[in-house]
């Protein structure tokens, strides 16, 4: 068979493959305007291929691709990649300095993503990927804590406050959920403030980070 002959009979295979109904797995290659991305596949490229509002893939993204006999693609959703969380506490009780931002040195993972936990040497950084994120957030001050304060730092140095206490009589507390966008992967920390210095005790820090758009 001649080289022309068999490029004729390639393309023609995956035409068919293309064309009918069915589904497929493809990698996002690009992604583009109104509501379009281009993917690699088995059989080659396409581009401009449309996807559902929920879906809003991103580039490295293996996808699910529905095809139609009419020849048309369109992109259901993305591939789970793993738990999209974590979710971290404390073993022991810590000192705060008093007037100094610091970050909560985690060394329990209740649950969630390993690649997501804290690495040894940098217990108080939570490595994130790109993408939206949501930082649940619970805390309790013991007694003596004075203008206390939570935040979450990214690593380029953005704040989001979290929560604030003038004082507390022991064991009060707050939480709320703090939303986070990462555009490029870095780490966040949780910190706490006082304007005394505290012993915090271990059962009274816990954080849940999980994604909503990755």
């Amino acid at each position: 068979m001649t080289r022309l002959a068999t490029a004729v009979q390639r393309a023609a295979e995956a035409a068919v493959s293309q064309g009918a109904a069915g589904w497929m797995l493809a990698t996002v290659t690009a992604v583009g305007a109104a509501g379009t991305v281009d993917v690699a596949t088995a059989t080659g490229p396409a581009l401009a291929v449309r996807y559902l509002r929920r879906c809003r893939p991103a580039v490295g993204d293996t996808v699910m691709v529905a095809t139609s006999p009419a020849g048309n693609w369109l992109i259901i959703d993305a591939l789970a990649a793993g738990p999209g969380f974590v979710h971290l506490a404390r073993s022991a009780d810590w000192s705060l300095p008093a007037s100094t931002y610091t970050g909560i040195p985690w060394d329990v993972q209740v649950d969630g993503a390993d690649t997501m936990k804290p690495a040894v040497g940098t217990p108080t950084r939570i490595p994130l990927t790109a993408g939206s994120w949501l930082v649940h957030l619970q805390q309790a001050w013991p007694s003596g804590s004075t203008q206390a304060r939570v935040r979450v730092r990214r690593a380029d140095g953005v704040e989001f406050q979290a929560s604030y206490m003038p004082t507390s009589a022991g064991g009060q507390g707050d939480s709320g959920t703090v939303p986070i966008f990462i555009p490029s992967p870095t780490y966040i920390e949780v910190q706490l403030y006082s304007t005394d210095s505290i012993t915090v005790p271990a059962e009274y820090s816990t954080v849940l980070v999980e994604r909503v758009r990755g």
